[in-house]
This record gives C-alpha cells, sequence and structure tokens, in this order.
C-alpha cells in the first residue's frame, strides 16, 4: 500500500460517521496536501517516510479536528430541535387562540354554548369581544408577510385584550399570546430583512 493510500484511508476511519459533505471536504483537504508534499519531494522513499510521519504526528490533531465537528453537528441538532419545538409552540397557541375565540364568538351566529349560568346580556357581550380578538388573531396572521409591524401590532392587541377580557384564564392565555407574538416578531424580522435586502439589489 502506497503512503499515500495510508494517509487517505486514515481520513476515511477519522471521518467515519460526520456528515458527507464534510468527509469530502476533509478527504480533498488532505488529498490536496499529500500531492503538494508529493510534488516537492518527489516519489523517493523518502518521501513515503515523510507522508507516513507527518500522517502519524497528525493524528492527535485529527482526531481534534473530529470532535469539534462532531460538537458543531450537536450543536446544529440542538438548535434545529429547539427552533422546531418554539414554532410548533407558536403554531398551537395560534390555533387555540382562534379556536377559543371563534368557539366564543358563536353566540353571535345563534349558537350558544355558553351554558345558562350567565347574567343577562353577558354572553351578548363576551361573543362581540371574542369576535374582535378574533378578526385582530387573523388579521395579523394574514399581514405578517405584507405588513409585518402592524401584524405584530395587531396580535400585541389581540392577546392583551384578551388577558384583560377573559382575565380569570389568565394563566392560559397570556402564555398561549407571549407564543404567538414571539413567533411573529422573529417573522416581521426576517421579512424586514428580505425587504431591505430585495431594496438594496
Amino acid at each position: 500500500m502506497s503512503a499515500e493510500r495510508v494517509v487517505l484511508w486514515w481520513v476515511d476511519r477519522y471521518t467515519r460517521g460526520l456528515p458527507e459533505p464534510v468527509r469530502e471536504a476533509r478527504r480533498d483537504e488532505i488529498a490536496s496536501d499529500v500531492w503538494e508534499q508529493r510534488a516537492a519531494t518527489g516519489t523517493r522513499l523518502s518521501g513515503d517516510l515523510d507522508l507516513l510521519s507527518r500522517c502519524v504526528r497528525g493524528m492527535p490533531a485529527d482526531l481534534l479536528w473530529r470532535r469539534s465537528r462532531r460538537r458543531r453537528g450537536a450543536l446544529w441538532s440542538a438548535r434545529a430541535t429547539f427552533r422546531v419545538a418554539g414554532w410548533s409552540l407558536a403554531v398551537v397557541a395560534y390555533v387555540f387562540l382562534i379556536g377559543a375565540h371563534g368557539y366564543s364568538a358563536t353566540a353571535l351566529v345563534g349558537f350558544d354554548f355558553y351554558g345558562g349560568d350567565w347574567q343577562a346580556g353577558d354572553v351578548d357581550r363576551y361573543a362581540r369581544v371574542s369576535a374582535t380578538l378574533l378578526a385582530l388573531l387573523l388579521a395579523g396572521g394574514v399581514l405578517i408577510r405584507l405588513r409585518p409591524r402592524l401584524a405584530v401590532a395587531l396580535l400585541v392587541a389581540a392577546t392583551l385584550g384578551t388577558c384583560a377580557a377573559f382575565w380569570w384564564a389568565t394563566p392560559i392565555y397570556a402564555p398561549s399570546g407571549l407564543a404567538v407574538v414571539t413567533g411573529a416578531i422573529v417573522l416581521a424580522r426576517r421579512r424586514r430583512g428580505q425587504i431591505v435586502s430585495s431594496a438594496a439589489s
């Protein structure tokens, strides 16, 4: 087995399990180094010994390199998991708030799901409030790409209005609204960045 094959065999060993693009980039990098060293030293026995010596001396650094790449991969995976969980929470919270206000607003169209222990006029009042908050939520969701700031303002207003009108359920509505508003702010910043980039180009 030639010295070049030994070096590349070692590269294959210590990059095993890493993402394919990372493995290929490392293999190309080392192959380029081997070619440059071979061109400088020639094909003599001393050149083979130099390659093998360099390979052996570089093994600790190669293993440290692998460890750093695995850490980066783990960090990326943790961030990706956190991102997915955050967006899932925001979507579920948004759907929950729309469902809750849609359910409460049904009295305006003749459905009475409230029960009989409400005082006269309260059902109609809360149905109107829920319909207004539902409209704010839907408008915020629709406008997030067109008017990011306005959309965030509408969603903040819907969250604050929900907590004020249904204060007894604030422990449920406040975290849901916070998740929705946080997701909307992230989307609005991204959208504004896209708008600025397209305007600059």
